[in-house]
């Protein structure tokens, strides 16, 4: 398993090709994010504490997902002053098919699943003896 500062991993995506300087953001960054490559699989955990599982939308593409989670303005609670819009684009590389993705929300985390393209599973070679 492993643990990505996704801020860090964000503004090196976010850099501008030509300047080098990050793009301006003004959306939540969640300071962390879990990836956990398998054979098989690839399965990728962000924090939405805070926000109603009704308000989180994920779509996806072959190569991208977009998660996105709008805050609950009518809330007025206190606690909700610390949730945030989110609107996270992840790049998919191509051995991954985003087609197949799931998703799944648990405690404020929403865990998404993307099995890799049939083509770039491992094969079990039978071996005759």
């Amino acid at each position: 398993m492993t643990y990505y500062n996704l801020e860090k991993v964000l503004n090196e995506f976010m850099k501008d090709p030509w300047m080098g300087e990050p793009k301006k953001y003004t959306s939540y960054v969640p300071t962390k994010a879990v990836v956990d490559l398998k054979d098989d699989k690839l399965e990728l955990a962000l924090s939405v504490i805070g926000h109603d599982p009704k308000n989180v939308e994920v779509n996806l593409t072959e190569d991208k997902i977009n998660i996105r989670a709008t805050k609950d303005r009518e809330n007025k609670d206190v606690a909700n002053q610390f949730v945030f819009d989110i609107d996270e684009t992840l790049n998919l590389s191509k051995e991954y098919d985003g087609l197949t993705a799931k998703a799944e929300i648990k405690n404020g985390v929403i865990t998404i699943v993307i099995e890799k393209r049939e083509a770039q599973k491992p094969k079990k070679l039978s071996i005759k003896f």
